[in-house]
Order: structure tokens, then sequence, then C-alpha cells
């Protein structure tokens, strides 16, 4: 008896894999950008933590965050930096060690800046995340934005760590990889937006680090207009 035998043609397996590719070409990059977002978020929470606990604990060394010395950018820096597992700590880093790349992106509006201030310092953890440091010296709105960072109308912002999770690489965005943690009277490190977030991601995003730690992820437009529905838009207190 004859066994017929069938076999795909190598034309067959070409287009087979051509339509692999095309489907791989559309999910892979999407797939990728979740697992970026998944990171940032994550990295997000382990940066507040990371300096909620050494600012508690140059407090307890240093007394209260009320009686430093805010006219001087490094002995504030000194207070803290001597509790975070630094792997570099660079000044005022004219020699670029810590960052090379010096800007940033704002999430809604696409405007682009540059952390290079007299009164910045930088530093870089283990994990490649970069951190600057800015003082307000007592400015209403100067270098800390005090007006666009959605604090508590009572909250005093002494100071203020931009943090960027996965250091040099792109996009450098406020509400994606860099996020901002402001330091307040009598409350320690505190996420910006915790007044206000409401214009999270439609501003320069700023407020949008408190959205992420509120929901982990970084889906703000979900977030927000979930909220609208219930009427708790923008955690305002």
């Amino acid at each position: 008896m004859k066994t017929t035998k069938f076999a795909y043609s190598l034309a067959e397996i070409l287009v087979t894999l051509t339509i692999i590719g095309v489907i791989a070409s559309m999910t892979i990059p999407s797939l990728q950008a979740d697992a970026n977002r998944r990171a940032y978020a994550a990295g997000c929470k382990k940066a507040y933590t990371t300096l909620a606990n050494a600012v508690n604990l140059a407090e307890q060394e240093n007394g209260p965050l009320r009686k430093w010395n805010w006219n001087d950018p490094d002995e504030i820096i000194d207070n803290v930096k001597n509790n975070l597992n630094l792997l570099e700590y660079c000044g005022e880093d004219k020699s670029r060690k810590c960052f090379q790349n010096y800007t940033y992106t704002e999430y809604g509006t696409g405007v682009q800046g540059s952390w290079i201030a007299n009164n910045a310092r930088y530093l870089k953890l283990p994990d490649g995340t970069q951190i600057v440091f800015y003082t307000c010296t007592g400015s209403k709105k100067g270098p800390c934005g005090i007006d666009s960072y959605g604090q508590l109308p009572t909250d005093k912002v002494y100071a203020s760590f931009f943090v960027d999770v996965n250091g040099d690489k792109n996009p450098n965005k406020f509400g994606e990889d860099v996020f901002l943690f402001n330091l307040i009277k009598d409350k320690g490190t505190v996420p910006a937006g915790t007044g206000d977030y409401e214009d999270c991601y439609k501003g320069r995003g700023l407020t949008c680090t408190a959205v992420a730690l509120k929901y982990g992820d970084l889906d703000y437009k979900k977030h927000l207009d979930a909220e609208k529905d219930t009427g708790t838009t923008g955690n305002k207190e």
C-alpha cells in the first residue's frame, strides 16, 4: 500500500516566518515599553524608600530639618549622603562623572531643560540611579519650583531630589524615569503631588511621582480619569 506524505513547501515556510516576524515586530516593542514602565514605577518606589530612610537617619544624627543650614547645599547633602550607599558623589559634577547627559524633558509639555544650576549637587547610586539635589535657599519659586510641585499649601519645601531611576538612558523624562521628592518641614521626604496631582500627565509631570507611588504604575490618565468619575481627582486634601 502506497503512503502519501505531505510537507510544507519552502514558499509556505517563508510566508509563515514572514507573518511571525511582522507580528513580533508589532508586539515586542509594546511589551518592552510595558516592561520599562513597570521597572520605572518600581524604581520610583525604591528611590522613595531609599531617600526617606536616609533623611530619617540624617535627622536622628543632625536634628530636625528645620534646624539645618539651608543656605549651604554642601552641608545639607553631606547630612543625607552619609546615609546613602553611593557609587559616586560628584558635588557640582563639573567633570561629568555622575551625569553624562544633563538634559531632561517635561512629561506633558515636551519642553526640554538642563539640570545645571549653581546650587545643584549630583550623586550616583550603585544601580545606576542618578540624583540631582537642589536647595531652595528661601526662594518662593526658584529652583525648587514650589508652585508646580503639587504640595499642600502649608508645606514648606526646603530642598528637592530629582531621581532618574535608569541613569543616562532615555527617555530622561519627568513622570517616566525621572521622579521628584521634596524635603518638607516636619514631614521629611515627600513625593511631589502629595497635595495635588491633577495636572500630572498634562503639565510638567513633576506631580506624577505621587500617582506612581499611589497606584504602583505609570498609567496616569487611567487613574486620573477614574478619580474624576468618583470626584477624588488630584489627591486634594
